[in-house]
């Protein structure tokens, strides 16, 4: 009588373990996902509120002070170049990039947002 039960309890175990598997890991990784998807999304508002707050024709260091140190910074080129940009700071999230646009003497002429398709 005692090997049975132990059999019933042995399956059991396999049972849960194959559960786990097939369910709450899967699961988990889910809502992993999810939790960073949101966090990603909360960031990229705070990004935009924080760049409304950055007055046309403010300094980089009054920029910094806003938005934090930027993901990168590049040459301006093309038409941007027409609209006295010599270089711009990018505040980058999943799925979008916080643009700031600087003259040659370091004050900001234009900020805005790029969107990934």
């Amino acid at each position: 009588m005692g090997g049975l039960r132990g059999a019933k309890v042995f399956r059991k175990f396999e049972m849960d373990r194959v559960l786990f598997r097939a369910v709450l890991v899967p699961a988990a990784l889910v809502a992993a996902l999810a939790t960073w998807l949101i966090a990603e999304y909360l960031l990229d508002i705070r990004a935009g509120r924080q760049i409304e707050r950055v007055p046309m024709n403010a300094s980089l260091r009054d920029v910094e002070l806003v938005m934090g140190q930027p993901d990168s910074i590049s040459a301006c080129r093309g038409s941007e170049l027409a609209s006295g940009c010599a270089s711009e700071a990018h505040y980058e999230h999943f799925l979008s990039t916080w643009v700031i646009r600087y003259s040659a003497d370091g004050h900001v002429v234009w900020k805005g947002r790029y969107v990934s398709d």
